[in-house]
């Protein structure tokens, strides 16, 4: 627990003069002019960050600071200075602490990150998403044509997130499955390394994995992993993400890996079927499709598996939209965001912000 040096008399003794002065109607002290903020900032300077050690730990004393500073009778703005201070100090020391340690170098925190990466994995139309993209990349057109049929490939890299939102709705238009990655990008990262349970799958399933193209789990979070019957297969499997299904497919010998997927933005629906062992997913374009488990059982745990995965999709990745004039605001997962410029009830030009948990 984070302590802080106490002040009692703060809100009743100019820090300056020592005058007694209701700092609630006062910003500056009436007898010698002094900032009355300055016993709050003090504490900020003296304040112990022995026990601080994460930005996490940062957010979880940052209320405990302000409403002990409320408590002492300090106005709003000067509250709102003060903790901003504090809280600069503190991230400053995090980082430090952080840059001192000989653990390797990672990224900021999502919340703190305004850089993001697309990957592409999937697009049923690659020539109409080059033209639509070739407005705002730095590439040929054929350059960009090339990108997209090597999929799952990296499309932008490292850009501002202001930059990220007229992009991200030329790739829905044509119903691509991307990935948003924030902060710095590492393209090597394997499956084993977002899923917790990998070592719970028989062998076949993980060589099925392995075979599959490493970007291909890019931006995910893994909740589970099913085997499922495949007429053209002899072995395959649903892997279910926060962002989508995929399907993977092969011979049980596993030289290749076949892959499909269904994001959430495009899947209709998901039920359990009449017929016991199978479950119903409604594609927007493509219509309705069986997906077939070995046992019963498996299928119904698929089928919460889905529902949790997906609730946890749409709260990861949203967007805030504010108008600056007449100020309304919403916020709406990204793949099913407000998609005019506009404002609905003003018709002002929108702010737009990406939050990414």
């Amino acid at each position: 627990m984070v302590q802080f040096e106490t002040a009692e008399n703060a809100a009743e003794n100019c820090p300056h003069c020592r005058s007694r002065v209701e700092a609630r109607q006062y910003k500056f002290c009436p007898f010698c002019g002094g900032n009355l903020s300055a016993a709050v900032s003090k504490e900020a300077s003296d304040c112990r960050y022995d026990d601080v050690e994460t930005v996490e730990d940062i957010i979880r004393v940052y209320e405990q600071f302000v409403a002990e500073k409320k408590h002492q009778g300090l106005p709003d703005d000067v509250i709102q200075a003060a903790a901003a201070e504090w809280a600069n100090k503190l991230k400053a020391k995090v980082q430090t602490k952080i840059n001192l340690s000989e653990k390797k170098r990672v990224s900021p925190p999502p919340w703190e990150t305004d850089i993001f990466s697309v990957v592409l994995k999937y697009c049923p139309h690659p020539e109409q998403l080059a033209d639509r993209l070739q407005q705002y990349l730095l590439r040929s057109r054929t350059a960009i044509r090339m990108a997209l049929l090597a999929t799952p490939s990296l499309i932008i890299y490292q850009r501002k997130l202001d930059k990220i939102v007229p992009i991200l709705r030329e790739f829905l238009a044509e119903q691509a499955t991307i990935a948003l990655i924030p902060g710095r990008f590492i393209a090597d990262q394997s499956f084993t390394q977002v899923y917790p349970a990998w070592s719970q799958l028989d062998g076949v399933t993980r060589r099925l994995i392995e075979a599959a193209p490493p970007l291909l789990w890019a931006g995910q979070t893994i909740y589970g992993v099913y085997r499922i019957t495949h007429e053209a297969a002899g072995l395959a499997i649903l892997v279910i993400s926060d962002q989508g299904l995929y399907f993977l497919s092969g011979d049980t010998g596993v030289p290749d890996c076949h892959w499909r997927d269904i994001p959430y933005y495009l899947l209709e629906d998901v039920y359990s079927s009449n017929i016991a062992g199978i479950l119903e997913v409604v594609h927007r374009h493509t219509g309705q499709e069986e997906i077939d488990f070995p046992l019963s059982e498996e299928a119904e745990a698929a089928y919460e598996t889905i529902q949790r995965a997906r609730k946890a999709g749409d709260a990861r990745l949203q967007i805030r939209r504010r108008c600056s004039k007449c100020g309304a605001v919403g916020q709406e997962n990204a793949f099913r965001a407000y998609e005019r410029d506009q404002c609905e009830y003003c018709g002002f030009d929108l702010e737009r912000k990406l939050l990414y948990r």
